[in-house]
Parts: C-alpha cells; sequence; structure tokens
C-alpha cells in the first residue's frame, strides 16, 4: 500500500513507476488509484496498531508534497482507507479530512472504508456522511461483517441496518454525480459476485 501521507517522496516515485509500468504494457489507464496511507508506520503487514504516529494536518501536508513530486498528477485518484482506534487512525477518516483531502487530489470514495471509519470508530452512522461537495472519480463498494480481526470489508452483502445504510449512501452519492464509475469490490466466488451485481442494480433501480 502506497503511503503518501506519511513517506510522500518515496510514495511519489512507486506511483511513477507504477504508472511508467502500465505505459510499457500498453495499457491506458484514465487514473490511478492511491490509498491516503496510515498516520503511522505498521509494525508488520496487517497490523493495524500504529508505531510513530503523526499529526492529521502533517498528512495533509505530506499528501501535498506527493503531489509536488509526481509528474503526471491529474492521473491521480486518492482512496480513503480505515484505522481501527486512536492508536491507528488514518487520513481521510471524517468529512473535514475528506475535504482537506480533496482540496488536494479528487477522491475515490470507498464506502466499506467510510462505514468501517463511522460505524465501527467514530459511533456514527454512515448517513452522516456527506458527498454532495466532494469531488469523486470513482467509488468501491462493500459490505461490512464486524466482528473479528481486520480487514472488517470487502464481504459480500447480508442483510443487517449497517449495509443497507452502505447501499444508502451510494444511491445518494450517485444522485449527485449519475456517471461516477461504481466497482464492486469482494471476496467471494462468482456466484456471490454476480447475486451482489443483480442485487445492487434492483436496490439501485
Amino acid at each position: 500500500m502506497l503511503n503518501p501521507c506519511r513517506r510522500p517522496i518515496e510514495a511519489a516515485e512507486m506511483a511513477a513507476r507504477m504508472m511508467n509500468r502500465a505505459e510499457t504494457l500498453r495499457i491506458n489507464y484514465q487514473l490511478y488509484s492511491v490509498h491516503a496511507g496510515l498516520l503511522g508506520e505498521t509494525p508488520r503487514p496487517r497490523e493495524f496498531k500504529v508505531t510513530d504516529r503523526i499529526r492529521v494536518q502533517d498528512g495533509v501536508e505530506n499528501l501535498k508534497i506527493f503531489r509536488k513530486k509526481l509528474a503526471t498528477a491529474e492521473k491521480i485518484i486518492v482512496e480513503n482507507i480505515y484505522g481501527w482506534n486512536e492508536e491507528s487512525p488514518a487520513l481521510g477518516m471524517t468529512d473535514n479530512e475528506l475535504r482537506e483531502v480533496n482540496r488536494i487530489f479528487p477522491l475515490l470514495l470507498d464506502l466499506g472504508h467510510a462505514a468501517v471509519n463511522y460505524e465501527l470508530f467514530l459511533k456514527r452512522k454512515l448517513d452522516e456522511l456527506k458527498t454532495d461537495n466532494l469531488s469523486i472519480k470513482e467509488v468501491h463498494i462493500s459490505f461490512l461483517e464486524p466482528g473479528g480481526p481486520p480487514p472488517w470489508d470487502h464481504s459480500g452483502y447480508v442483510e443487517n441496518q449497517l449495509n443497507q445504510r452502505i447501499i444508502r449512501k451510494l444511491k445518494e452519492t450517485l444522485e449527485t454525480g449519475p456517471r461516477i464509475p461504481v466497482v464492486l469490490e469482494i471476496s467471494a466466488s462468482y456466484k456471490t459476485i454476480a447475486e451482489n451485481i443483480r442485487l445492487l442494480r434492483d436496490k439501485l433501480e
């Protein structure tokens, strides 16, 4: 995972290599997504507790450095990610942080990530997330099965109020930007993926 809010120079170098590699393979991506990143270092992969934490504003300033170091910054969109508690925050966990990020880059709004931030970390309803004033270029959607170790998102749909709020927020977001591409991002069998696509089509009509 690139972490431009923590290591902007290294992240910019990796993003450039990523884009150059795509060009070498003659892949013409219009946009490249980069996670905003955790506000600290993780001890090891899949470990959510961070060390040597920085402030949100420092993360925002580093994101500005990241943009300045990119040769083709107009192709980068930044995706919100989640931390888990006060010891492991991520940049873009709140409305205000998303707006700060959006002043620098367009957004890839991941509603699964946003649901973790709001519902599990902030103890707020996802309904409170305001998207109408954000520049969103892409949306990822997945569903939550809270409990157990992370990740809590990237699940297929199960009937609960939290997942209903995710679909409501998707519908609301698309009403303000109907041509935004939506990516279903779940780890499941082909059958479950097809069922989830049909479910989303039915609920968004």
